[in-house]
């Protein structure tokens, strides 16, 4: 029985990969204690003399259990709280320039507008999920297959975020390269947005960055890295960042022009939206299609995607308050990076 409860843990972590990769250490220890305890109270009901003994041992090998999980959560409190702390100031900042942004005239009906478009198109995302998630193999009604790779393949990682084309890194930087500089004279481009809006070009995620990002949030997925390629538009009031959503949904597959998929949005502007940084934004992940044409590109319909040579990749558009995004402009983004490393260690 021992070398089975021995390998119980290793058959835990393969059976919840997504689970196990977050909570490893824990897991096998845990099931460790589980087992030792088990094969403890064995050796205490056996005649055999020795098996006092061999009980005592496993009962240290709890007490060991014990003192490790007690230290790794005293150790993730501590740095939760040394990261809320962090970024306490500008937390404070982002909410005296989104309250006063709230406080202006016609924000409320605005807010109610953007509300609901996001949370139409949220619903539609997770729709595709699930679609995408009836399809994936498994046993039983929750349970994967044992021999489920890591990384999977598909449009979806197990947590429903959007996922590339390809996990292949190099292929996604060079799409991102060749792609970057048309896709924010593209945007820019868009007309109707009034409003006192502000076009802020980005550039390709920065490799080193990239890779970071990779490892700590997305399990070594590449594909789920979606943000190599980035701009910002910022308005004054929550009615301009509305209207601008609006026209964004015009030009997907859902609105009308089909130029666009958007395959995922967070509405951080959202009043019932809470996060001890303070950060809001309005996040939207949309992806573009495009023919190569020499050092020009030609951006293709949705429609046209399938079985054509036409390269994809999913770009993100932040849409920001102006105040907002004064405050992460004037350098406090650094320490919301800073407060994400944090909690992500």
């Amino acid at each position: 029985a021992a070398p089975l409860m021995r390998g119980l843990p290793q058959f835990v972590c393969v059976l919840v990969p997504r689970f196990a990769r977050r909570h490893a250490n824990r897991i096998v220890y845990i099931c460790n204690a589980a087992a030792s305890a088990v094969y403890a109270a064995g050796c205490f009901l056996g005649e055999d003399p020795d098996s006092t003994a061999v009980a005592w041992v496993h009962l240290g090998f709890i007490l060991h259990a014990v003192i490790f999980l007690s230290f790794k959560a005293h150790k993730e409190a501590a740095t939760k709280r040394d990261a809320i702390a962090l970024v306490a100031p500008e937390r404070d900042a982002y909410d005296r320039a989104y309250q006063g942004a709230l406080g202006a005239e016609g924000a409320s009906e605005a807010v109610k507008t953007l509300s609901s478009a996001c949370g139409e198109v949220a619903r539609a995302c997770r729709a595709e999920w699930r679609t995408f998630e009836a399809t994936v193999p498994r046993f039983g009604k929750h349970a994967w297959y044992v021999g489920v790779p890591r990384v999977r393949e598909g449009e979806f990682t197990r947590s429903g975020k959007p996922r590339q084309w390809t996990s292949d890194l190099d292929v996604l930087f060079q799409q991102a390269t060749v792609l970057n500089p048309h896709f924010q004279d593209w945007v820019r481009s868009w007309a109707g947005w009034g409003n006192g809006a502000k076009y802020v070009p980005g550039p390709v995620k920065h490799a080193g960055r990239a890779v970071e990002k990779c490892i700590r949030a997305y399990g070594r997925d590449a594909a789920a890295i979606t943000d190599l390629v980035r701009c910002t538009v910022t308005y004054p009031t929550l009615r301009g960042v509305a209207d601008f959503f609006s026209a964004v949904r015009d030009r997907s597959d859902a609105g009308g022009l089909g130029m666009l998929r958007i395959r995922r949005v967070k509405n951080r502007l959202d009043p019932g939206y809470s996060d001890p940084s303070g950060y809001r934004d309005l996040s939207i992940l949309v992806e573009v299609g495009w023919l190569e044409m020499g050092r020009a590109i030609e951006f293709v319909p949705v429609t046209d995607w399938v079985g054509s040579a036409t390269s994809r990749l999913i770009c993100e558009i932040q849409v920001h308050l102006a105040p907002v995004y004064q405050v992460k402009d004037g350098g406090s983004h650094g320490k919301y990076r800073m407060y994400r490393d944090m909690l992500a260690s």
